[in-house]
């Protein structure tokens, strides 16, 4: 299964930035290839190679995280402002996990 980038990793895709094209980086346990050449304007990266060869877009992987993190959030505080017993992000998403995974899904 493939770790998903979380909007605390942005230390990881830093350091794949920083490293040139085509070097390998290991970065929070996990070992990525970078491509020889990039489309990208800034010369960065838009895609890498995991240990297993799975081509991962790290930057949309964040983009994903970022948004579920932000729907939990959001859920948190309206759940808690309407009275409800969530008192923790997890607790939203176990609440509204349904609608989370309906609007991460529907973003694909």
């Amino acid at each position: 299964m493939l770790t998903p980038i979380t909007p605390s990793d942005a230390p990881s895709l830093d350091a794949i930035d920083a490293a040139p094209l085509g070097a390998t980086v290991t970065v929070l346990g996990e070992t990525f290839t970078l491509p020889q050449t990039s489309r990208q304007a800034d010369g960065r990266p838009g895609h890498v190679w995991d240990a297993h060869g799975s081509r991962r877009h790290l930057r949309a992987e964040e983009k994903q995280a970022f948004f579920a993190w932000a729907i939990i959030e959001i859920l948190r505080h309206t759940v808690s402002a309407t009275g409800g017993n969530c008192s923790t992000a997890a607790d939203s998403a176990e609440c509204c996990g349904h609608i989370i995974k309906d609007r991460i899904l529907a973003a694909r």
